[in-house]
């Protein structure tokens, strides 16, 4: 049963992302007449350009500024700073959100992670521009820390939070994905996060907070089946929250979701995030 609890909770946070690193690919009608080195300039060019009219020098100021938002400020790993955030900011997850900026600020001071794993570090890597969303960066994490202090846990509305209380586990999390989309004012527009793309490390295949779960000895089977029963779980939460509206929730309302984050329909219908 206390399994249970700490999973539904769980699931309000930070779980995954819909879209996973961009694959990019190249097809080399010529392969006798084209070089090895030819071959690996035309990826790499690919890989490393926001598209043929910009200039390396922006891909790496994108870059600096997701390496920056990344080490501060981004909620997960370290307090919000609501600075970093466009108004009309979005977070999607695996099977979560979308969630606009005030839920995501929010939900994320609640549980308060950077607390409970206070070593905790999302150690970036892998960094490129999306080749169809011109300020959308992709990079990859592989989240170390330890668990040593309890993490509160709304489970009712209008109860008080349980406590999750520390385990001592040590996270060594395998590469999951994420991609920080600027907008042209250089505030983070769209974040997604907490896909993984491997089997290996503590996260046992999960993303985010589901991986910091299977790192604190939950086990995997009821994590899984609380990933692949996400809707009613959804539903759940939502009529918890119109029942407290100090509850955490994993998806924002439809309303809230038109009136913050107007964009989000576009996105939906042509996978662009408008800038």
């Amino acid at each position: 049963r206390t399994s249970a609890l700490l999973s539904y909770n769980f699931f309000l946070l930070l779980i995954g992302t819909n879209d996973g690193f961009s694959i990019i690919s190249h097809h080399f009608s010529n392969i006798r007449t084209t070089t090895r080195a030819q071959q690996r300039s035309t990826i790499f060019r690919s890989a490393s350009s926001i598209n043929s009219n910009d200039d390396e020098e922006e891909v790496q100021r994108l870059i600096a500024l997701t390496k920056d938002f990344m080490a501060d400020g981004n909620g997960f790993y370290s307090k919000a700073k609501p600075e970093w955030f466009a108004d009309d900011f979005a977070f999607q997850g695996e099977i979560l959100g979308p969630m606009n900026k005030e839920g995501y600020i929010r939900n994320l001071e609640g549980f308060q992670l950077y607390e409970a794993f206070p070593d905790i570090q999302p150690n970036p890597s892998s960094f490129v521009m999306d080749s169809q969303n011109p300020r959308r960066v992709w990079l990859q994490v592989r989240v170390t820390g330890t668990h040593k202090q309890s993490i509160p846990l709304r489970i009712l509305p209008w109860a008080p939070p349980l406590q999750f209380e520390a385990t001592g586990a040590v996270v060594k999390g395998g590469p999951e994905a994420f991609s920080v989309t600027w907008d042209n004012s250089d505030k983070v527009k769209f974040l997604t996060v907490g896909y993984a793309i491997s089997q290996e490390g503590t996260n046992g295949g999960f993303g985010a907070a589901f991986g910091l779960l299977h790192a604190c000895g939950v086990d995997k089977k009821l994590l899984k089946f609380v990933h692949d029963n996400i809707g009613p779980v959804l539903a759940i939460n939502q009529f918890a929250g119109r029942l407290d509206g100090t509850m955490p929730l994993a998806k924002a309302y439809d309303k809230v979701v038109e009136r913050d984050i107007p964009w989000w329909k576009e996105y939906e219908e042509t996978g662009q995030v408008p800038v």
